[in-house]
């Protein structure tokens, strides 16, 4: 039976599809932190309003359905202005560009990626911004992203320069993360960007070289393996690497089970280097 009483589908809701059984769907409430697995027609129904008063409640007791999604849009900014009311922490994921060197089959970016670089009007607003949370008195944390972000090296080094000495001057604290895949990491920009306050760079292995380089070549379609195992050498006594939990279990298994001799010698003993500088995220 129907129910008078109509329940939304929140907004914060992810559904993906469950391989492992056909028809049905993992629904993830992002709001509440909660998984489900659903038939498909249970969520086209919920999405009809067909569902009954008992089927209603189980999925709003999840999150999965709402009384009202303006309202549930309005709680969910409540909660957050109340959160940095509360913090003295600012952080942002600032994106200097779409474009990359890179060309990774998977990239989720790859069909917007482009020519598309922030321009000096954006990170002129952007300084300002930062800069009344840092009269606010708050620390402010950026971590630049991509695209590659070291494609736009010049101005991501004005723009923590200028965020750096507004912090100086404010008495408060500045401090920058690059997310990268470090194919452009030479020393002498990990230097340059030690001095301006960059403490982590995060970055990605896919694998051996043989599975890496087919999943993040160049654009070019050559390797881009041996080229970010000179740079963790070359860098990784003056950078800290941060690795997913996911490439950090990589990295291991590359060390453990290098039984075909997959990577040379030399270039074995730079990743393990590096990864005693490595941090799980």
């Amino acid at each position: 039976m129907v129910s008078e009483y109509i329940l939304e589908l929140s907004i914060y809701l992810k559904t993906y599809s469950y391989a492992h059984e056909p028809g049905k769907l993992l629904v993830y409430s992002t709001a509440r932190g909660a998984i489900v697995k659903l038939d498909s027609s249970v969520l086209a129904d919920a999405r009809d309003q067909k569902l009954s008063d008992q089927e209603q409640a189980l999925l709003a007791k999840i999150g999965v359905l709402v009384p009202d999604r303006l309202a549930e849009q309005e709680q969910m900014r409540t909660l957050f202005e109340e959160g940095n009311r509360r913090s003295r922490q600012f952080t942002a994921l600032v994106t200097m560009n779409l474009d990359c060197n890179l060309a990774c089959g998977y990239c989720y970016e790859d069909h917007f990626r482009g020519k598309r670089y922030m321009t000096p009007e954006t990170a002129d607003l952007l300084v300002q911004y930062v800069s009344a949370q840092i009269e606010r008195g708050l620390d402010v944390t950026l971590d630049f992203y991509g695209g590659e972000a070291l494609l736009s090296l010049t101005m991501m080094k004005d723009i923590a320069a200028r965020v750096r000495h507004k912090a100086s001057e404010a008495g408060t604290q500045a401090s920058f993360n690059l997310v990268s895949n470090a194919t452009l990491l030479t020393r002498e920009v990990a230097q340059e960007l030690k001095e301006l306050g960059f403490v982590s760079v995060r970055f990605t292995i896919d694998g051996p070289p043989d599975v890496h380089n087919l999943q993040r070549p160049f654009v070019s379609g050559k390797g881009s393996f041996d080229r970010i195992i000179e740079n963790l050498d070359q860098t990784c006594d003056i950078t800290r690497f941060e690795l997913a939990t996911s490439t950090l279990a990589k990295l291991k298994n590359i060390l453990q089970e290098n039984s075909k001799n997959t990577i040379k010698p030399h270039k074995h003993c730079i990743l393990e280097k590096a990864f005693l500088h490595c941090s799980n995220l």
